[in-house]
């Protein structure tokens, strides 16, 4: 078994497709039509919204021959002002799940799970984080890691799209912010230190606006692209000619276009097996909480701004012959701390803890060593 291990350190410092069509690009006739191919179902789900103190409803579609046996991708999605959850799944909308039985019916994507969230009322991002995602997670069959999932939105949902998205890497790979509104946060806010945290991580940014939208917002989303042009940042622009702030010229199309572009980038790919015998870099976490990428004087890039108790978490890790040693290259300008490696939780079996010292400077980089035990499975 492939096994996940993180680690918890202290004061110290540790060192994104191949498509078979160019997308995106206006969808053929028919693209939106039901009944062509077979059906997956949506069922409105009640949860307890905390921020609310209330009841809400999310809309969740299975993929047409959904199977608990196996693992599917989630995207989630938001609409747009004073426009009910449901309205990602409406044929007069985006109608998410009519353009999903379509591209899977051809073949074009893997089976997808989408989740319709309401974004107007309460605290969205702690609802989405913190309920809607756990949620779904455990009652559904899910690779539940930020690798298989996707955020879409339109509107005031494309604000928020960019805002949760961008500022959730560690749970959102995919975005597709569409017409986003005014909600949405200036591009230095979204991607700090020049995007470092979205070079690394983030598997595909699809920017979508009608160069007709009547509300103006044509220029947000156009100096979005510009700024992730000027830092370097991947990201596809689609600039919708003619297209205006609706769904039948922006929204569904871009839908459309995301559910297969993200397809191509990787969502739906099982997850990666790595050797716990080659070095891995510590930038390449799966999940991580405090700290944050940043310049390495030895080359690319390294972990730093590390107080204790962050962790940073590593999946599908291959322990095959069973682990001995354990290496890290570090970095202190304080008194350091201690790295704890753990297997499978971040309060998981502990096999090994590494004190660090000290190395008189944040960039000043020493290799420390130690050894581990119970660091086995293949």
């Amino acid at each position: 078994m492939k096994r996940l291990f993180s680690i918890l350190a202290g004061l110290l410092a540790l060192p994104a497709c191949v498509m078979a069509q160019a997308l995106p690009a206006t969808p053929p006739s028919g693209y939106d039509s039901g009944g062509l191919y077979p059906s997956g179902s949506i069922t409105g789900v009640s949860y307890y919204s905390p921020s609310q103190s209330a009841n809400d409803t999310m809309y969740v579609y299975l993929p047409p021959g959904y199977t608990p046996s196996k693992k599917y991708p989630v995207v989630y999605g938001y609409p747009g002002i004073s426009a009910g959850a449901d309205t990602i799944f409406a044929g007069w909308c985006v109608g998410a799940g009519t353009v999903a039985d379509n591209l899977i019916g051809q073949g074009k994507i893997q089976p997808v799970i989408i989740v319709a969230i309401d974004d107007n009322n309460g605290d969205v991002q702690k609802d989405t984080l913190e309920v809607i995602i756990p949620y779904i997670d455990s009652h559904y069959s899910t690779y539940a890691d930020a690798d298989h999932r996707g955020l879409y939105g339109y509107s005031w949902g494309g604000g928020y799209t960019f805002n949760i998205g961008c500022g959730n890497l560690n749970t959102f790979r995919y975005l597709g912010p569409s017409s986003a509104a005014p909600d949405k946060a200036g591009d230095d806010s979204l991607f700090p230190n020049g995007g470092a945290e979205a070079k690394r991580v983030m598997k595909l940014l699809l920017i979508a606006c009608g160069n007709a939208d009547y509300l103006g917002l044509y220029s947000s989303s156009e100096g979005a692209h510009n700024y992730c042009v000027a830092n370097g940042i991947p990201h596809v622009w689609w600039p919708v000619n003619g297209g205006n702030h609706d769904a039948g010229s922006v929204w569904r199309p871009h839908m459309w276009n995301f559910l297969q572009m993200a397809d191509a980038a990787g969502i739906s790919e099982p997850p990666r097996s790595r050797s716990a015998y080659v070095q891995i870099e510590a930038e390449d976490f799966d999940t991580h909480s405090g700290g944050g990428s940043e310049s390495c004087s030895e080359g690319g890039l390294d972990v730093g701004s590390i107080v204790t108790g962050n962790y940073a978490v590593y999946r599908n890790v291959d322990f095959s012959g069973g682990a001995t040693n354990f290496q890290a290259r570090v970095a202190s300008a304080t008194s350091g701390g201690n790295i704890e490696v753990r297997l499978d939780a971040t309060n998981g079996t502990l096999v090994g803890t590494c004190a660090v010292t000290g190395t008189g400077g944040w960039q000043t980089w020493v290799t420390r060593s130690i050894a581990v035990s119970g660091a086995t499975g293949g």
